[in-house]
């Protein structure tokens, strides 16, 4: 991949917004969140984590790109950063963007399970998700007939 090339490719796929900094992608999204999407050698990546590796360097693949602006569309180099998935929910919290009465995916509880094997305690992914310890402990048994 050619940095310079896809670097000029991005800015000429968004557009600056003045109040907030952000470069927002105008060109194809995806639900649900609306994320960019950009077709590089043939294989349509997310926007954001093309930038990022574009101007800012290497991503690791166990890292997750996060928007400081809250802002799937944006592109801005300066408001992305890596971070892990419990990163993003923390932050995510902490901004008061989600429910404590949220409700979990199948996505979710693979990353969950993930998490747990890393380390992390049912205690704070469960403060993270915004559910029990007792949520997460039966997420991580396999119960989870209760998830969509």
């Amino acid at each position: 991949m050619n940095y310079e090339d896809v670097r000029r490719r991005i800015e000429s796929l968004s557009m600056p917004e003045p109040n907030t900094g952000c470069w927002l992608w105008t060109a194809t999204t995806s639900p649900p969140k609306w994320y960019g999407t950009i077709s590089i050698n043939g294989l349509t990546r997310r926007a954001h984590r093309v930038a990022y590796e574009a101007f800012v360097g290497v991503l690791p693949a166990t890292l997750d790109v996060l928007h400081s602006c809250d802002t799937p569309q944006c592109v801005n180099p300066e408001h992305l950063s890596l971070g892990t998935q419990l990163d993003n929910m923390r932050d995510m919290r902490r901004k008061g963007r989600a429910s404590y009465k949220c409700r979990l995916r199948k996505p979710d509880a693979v990353a969950i399970r993930h998490l747990r094997l890393m380390g992390h305690t049912c205690e704070e992914l469960g403060e993270a998700y915004g559910v029990t310890k007792s949520t997460i402990s039966k997420i991580c048994l396999g119960r989870r007939s209760w998830l969509p």
